[in-house]
């Protein structure tokens, strides 16, 4: 590539990984025949600094200060699950001119998300000095995919240029690290070029679980949810918490933050076959009168969780008598007294069990599961 003295320098060397394993970018010094080191190597010199992005690549030096060439190397290491597995060693020469025109303007997306089976779709603007002949091009991981993204220029080469980048998305492009996509922009004015870049950051992020829908049972909640679009997910994580959250993601979050305030209640395993969750609080039984209310969401195989569910929220039909307060009014091995409350059910079936109706009161010690009737009332609004 070309820079021009004086003037920042960007380069970006568009490294992509099939399988998608994270990449980490560094500076390297470059090698001579052979790979062997050359002595007295010294990185270009710099006006203020040369830097290279470690996740996206993207290579800074500002500002070139010296004509003639310059080299330097581009380690690029590949890793998985945390261990480095392989590495390029990229060698890039740099000529530094005087007189050339500045770099172009890109504008355009720099960071957003989309959710599978969805369709990505933003321009690019380039602009650079009056009477320049701009081109506009992308490189990444995206373009080489089973549903590959397209780049086109939209306009002739002028000085302000736009192009279209479109990506028919699909569940095989859900991953748990983001998508990187460079855009090159060069100026060819009188045959000096100069050259920008702008990288944006894609997350592809699985669809969130729909039609939610509650089946409220004796002392339980059934939970049903239409089968998941994508394919490919590990199991569902299920969320329960006691009165509605109000929680709204946004477009872009996965998962259940810790202020919404639910609890994972249960981690189902089954893929994306398991389309239903019986609740009754593992076998304890649900508390009637309470708003329970629940969210799911889809794991996939990298372990990240993906947008959740709407929040659907039922409750127990209240048709039992529900101890609200137990108080111990005086201590004593002779005379001690215990107040004891309750409230009243509203929705029983008092066609299939009619009255009259009355409150049977047992007590028993806590060590013993033997109980015995203590009291009665006269009615049910005692």
């Amino acid at each position: 590539d070309n820079a021009c003295v004086n003037s920042p320098f960007v380069h970006n060397p568009g490294a992509v990984d099939i399988d998608g394993d994270s990449l980490s970018y560094s500076l390297h010094p470059s090698l001579g025949q052979g790979g062997q080191n050359i002595p007295n190597y010294q990185f270009p010199i710099a006006s203020n600094s040369l830097t290279i992005d470690n996740l996206t690549g993207e290579l800074i030096w500002n500002s070139p200060t010296q004509l003639g060439e310059h080299n330097v190397a581009i380690l690029i290491e590949e890793f998985r699950n945390g261990i480095r597995i392989g590495s390029v060693l990229r060698d890039i020469q740099i000529t530094v001119v005087a007189g050339c025109p500045p770099p172009p303007v890109i504008t355009g997306v720099e960071d957003t998300c989309v959710i599978a089976g969805e369709i990505l779709d933003f321009d690019i603007m380039a602009t650079g000095t009056v009477g320049s002949a701009i081109d506009l091009s992308a490189t990444g991981l995206p373009f080489l995919l089973n549903s590959p993204a397209i780049f086109q220029q939209t306009t002739n080469p002028s000085s302000s240029v736009s192009g279209s980048f479109v990506w028919p998305t699909s569940c095989d492009n859900v991953r748990n690290s983001p998508y990187f996509v460079s855009f090159k922009a060069t100026d060819n004015n009188s045959g000096q070029q100069s050259i920008n870049f702008l990288t944006t950051t894609i997350s592809v992020i699985g669809p969130a679980p729909t039609n939610l829908t509650t089946t409220v049972q004796s002392n339980s909640i059934v939970l049903n949810w239409d089968p998941y679009l994508c394919q490919q997910i590990t199991g569902f994580k299920i969320y329960r918490r006691q009165g509605a959250s109000g929680f709204v993601p946004d477009r872009c979050e996965t998962g259940l933050p810790a202020a919404a305030g639910f609890q994972m209640k249960a981690n189902l395993s089954s893929g994306n076959s398991v389309t239903s969750f019986l609740d009754n609080n593992n076998g304890l039984g649900l508390i009637p009168g309470e708003d329970y209310c629940y969210r799911i969401v889809a794991c996939f195989p990298d372990g990240a969780e993906r947008i959740v569910s709407d929040e659907i929220c039922a409750q127990l039909r209240d048709d039992v008598p529900i101890i609200t307060n137990v108080s111990v009014n005086n201590t004593s091995t002779t005379n001690g007294s215990i107040f004891i409350a309750w409230s009243r059910p509203n929705e029983f079936d008092s066609i299939q069990f009619p009255g009259p109706y009355r409150y049977l009161i047992y007590r028993g010690d806590q060590s013993s599961s033997n109980l015995a009737l203590i009291d009665s009332t006269l009615s049910i609004n005692d």
